[in-house]
């Protein structure tokens, strides 16, 4: 679904845009809530705010909002009333505004990009106007920094904002404090959720693992054995069991629905003295020592394939499926698993516990440098 859009009638598209996120960067609540109690909630962030955006307007920058309003889509919020804050925060600033507002956890969602290219697209096609990304600047306040104890300034809530920013390789990129030059204290940059020593880097992952040195296992057509999948959504067990499983009998209770259908076809695939796999996330213990004791009924091995990866990497390929036409698992389905997740152990009574790596298979260069962005 497109982006809901509100076009001041005098704006006129520029090769710079200076783009803003709305809540809590250019308004926030009168009544001091989170989210707006009704749909006149609102007022001028600070003081600043609307000589800075004034200013940025009369040096040549198209002003651009790009907010993400999941509510509408929800129906907390309405589309129309949406519509009419738009247009009164046009007025509020003193000049003309593009805002585009993504409803959907779609590719028009920040920290995905659809919103600004979208723009891009349109601008070149019709007005033969080339967006310059090297002058253009973005301000928001979801830029994962850490509390501060000194302003008594809670950490932020998300860090998309940032993110959006660093995928379109913007020139620049300021929090509201800077950009409209508060004096309050902005905590160093080092210390934001993106430069912390444990932060997920997409491009540094792609490059990872699209070299990993570890073998993917190999399983026997001719050798009666249970192999059974383990792993978050969005591991790479289906693509596993289609690329190197695709003449052994795949069993999947996403297909089947219930796990008693599920053993009783891996029952049948073992009677005939062939392998089975049996594709699904297996999160704990007990789920998996179902399909062990049917291993140990028949006689026949049971391999755990371990599919490995922590939950930045998950909710990631999670993400690039859904924006290159695959499903998405929801995200508390995400939540849900690595609360309750137990690593496999071969006590449990595997033959053998294999953990299997991430091969990046990207359809086009295009896949491959999405990848390579933040998605989450």
């Amino acid at each position: 679904m497109n982006p809901i859009r509100y076009q001041s009638p005098n704006f006129t598209p520029c090769t710079c845009i200076a783009g803003f996120d709305m809540d809590w960067t250019l308004i926030r609540t009168k009544s001091g809530r989170i989210f707006p109690k009704t749909p006149d909630d609102w007022t001028l962030w600070h003081k600043h705010v609307a000589p800075r955006v004034q200013a940025l307007h009369a040096e040549g920058y198209a002003i651009c909002i790009f907010t993400n309003q999941e509510g509408v889509s929800k129906g907390r919020v309405k589309a129309e009333d949406l519509i009419i804050k738009f247009i009164k925060l046009s007025t509020a600033l003193g000049v003309p505004i593009l805002c585009q507002a993504a409803t959907q956890n779609d590719g028009y969602r920040k920290p995905h990009t659809g919103m600004w290219t979208l723009l891009e697209t349109e601008w070149k096609a019709t007005h033969g106007i080339i967006v310059d990304r090297a002058k253009s600047l973005y301000v928001g306040d979801a830029a994962g920094r850490p509390s501060h104890s000194e302003s008594k300034r809670k950490k932020d809530f998300h860090d998309a904002d940032y993110k959006f920013s660093v995928n379109l390789d913007v020139g620049q990129f300021a929090v509201p404090e800077e950009c409209f030059q508060t004096g309050e204290p902005v905590p160093d940059k080092s210390t934001w959720t993106l430069h912390t020593p444990e932060a997920f880097v997409p491009a540094k992952f792609v490059s990872t693992l699209d070299n990993d040195p570890e073998t993917m296992p190999t399983i026997d057509p001719a050798m009666a054995a249970l192999w059974l999948c383990v792993g978050p959504p969005a591991a790479g067990k289906s693509t596993f069991c289609a690329t190197y499983a695709s003449n052994v009998v795949c069993i999947n209770q996403d297909t089947l629905k219930t796990r008693a259908k599920c053993m009783k076809q891996a029952k049948a695939a073992l009677a005939t003295g062939k392998p089975c796999i049996v594709d699904g996330t297996h999160r704990d213990t007990a789920t998996r020592a179902h399909y062990v004791r049917i291993a140990k009924e028949l006689h026949v091995p049971c391999y755990c394939l371990w599919f490995d990866r922590s939950k930045e990497v998950a909710m990631h390929l999670n993400a690039l499926r859904m924006l290159t036409g695959g499903p998405r698992v929801p995200t508390v389905a995400m939540h849900t698993y690595f609360k309750r997740a137990e690593h496999p152990q071969i006590d449990e009574g595997f033959t053998s516990v294999i953990r299997v790596p991430w091969r990046a298979r990207f359809t086009s260069e295009e896949v491959r440098a999405l990848a390579g962005q933040y998605l989450v």
